[in-house]
């Protein structure tokens, strides 16, 4: 019995080892399958903290192999993760790899606490971004100011984002705060898209000011949200006053059907300024 014994307990011992050696073989296979969707530019999805450590390492590897490559358009989606303080030190080393993010999205992410929000802000302020693109997110920060994240995003980005696109995420008036007073430094932003975002009258002004005083912004969406006649007419004619605005979409809105006068309006301001409008 005792030689049965030595037989299974060493047929345990190479289990174990291959076992190990499948997860390291594992981690391998996806680093290779990184490294070749970094130097191809494609979508590479994060939904985990291990995600992170892998991409890092990735990228650490292929700047050895291809010193001169710059991961200039890269796209990064975050997925379905809640951020905890314990993310610090991933979070922030897999960005600083990078330059410049072609498009980072980040759907359904949760901040757990002001020094995860933080953490988020410090890694954005640190990489320029072309496109961000936030969905079914809550990204609020201790002091309820969402706009922390935008002007962190500003600090790096002003020459490089071109399209920013926030949906289903609740937004407090801090966002158009934050874009109306860099708006002069955003040089090529083209592209604001708010959509469904519980926005109402007293983000009315915010917009208009943004839309006022943006020399670039070409298209804005703000469907889906909560407001009323006369803060679509205050943003309707802060538009007048824009000279690159070319379409806007105020679509399913609280004015579901327009007035005879609210028709005329919406008419001459679109032979007037030649500016798409949308509003049903």
């Amino acid at each position: 019995s005792s030689s049965e014994s030595s037989v299974s307990s060493s047929s345990n011992t190479s289990e174990d080892i291959s076992s190990s050696e499948n997860v390291d073989q594992e981690k391998l296979n996806k680093i290779t399958e990184l490294k070749s969707k970094l130097k191809a530019n494609s979508f590479i999805v994060i939904t985990s903290k291990n995600d992170l450590l892998l991409l890092k390492e990735s990228t650490v590897d292929l700047k050895k192999e291809l010193p001169d490559l710059e991961f200039s358009s890269l796209r990064l989606s975050f997925k379905g993760i809640v951020l905890s303080s314990s993310f610090k030190t991933e979070l922030y080393e897999a960005f600083s790899q990078f330059k410049v993010l072609d498009f980072l999205y980040l759907e359904s992410i949760v901040c757990e606490d002001s020094s995860a929000y933080e953490m988020l802000e410090n890694s954005l302020a640190h990489i320029k971004i072309k496109n961000l693109f936030i969905e079914k997110s809550d990204l609020k920060s201790n002091s309820n100011d969402d706009s922390r994240l935008i002007r962190a995003l500003m600090r790096d980005s002003k020459d490089t984002i071109e399209h920013i696109n926030i949906s289903e995420t609740h937004l407090s008036t801090g966002l158009f705060n934050a874009l109306a007073d860099n708006s002069d430094s955003l040089s090529v932003l083209k592209k604001v898209s708010v959509k469904g975002a519980d926005m109402e009258a007293q983000h009315g002004s915010f917009i208009a000011d943004f839309i006022e005083s943006s020399n670039t912004l070409e298209e804005i969406i703000l469907s889906n949200n909560n407001f009323d006649w006369n803060t679509i007419k205050e943003i309707v004619n802060a538009s007048k006053l824009s000279s690159s605005l070319k379409s806007i979409d105020l679509s399913n809105n609280e004015v579901t059907t327009l007035s005879q006068g609210q028709r005329e309006f919406l008419n001459n301001f679109r032979e007037q300024t030649g500016i798409r409008i949308k509003t049903k």
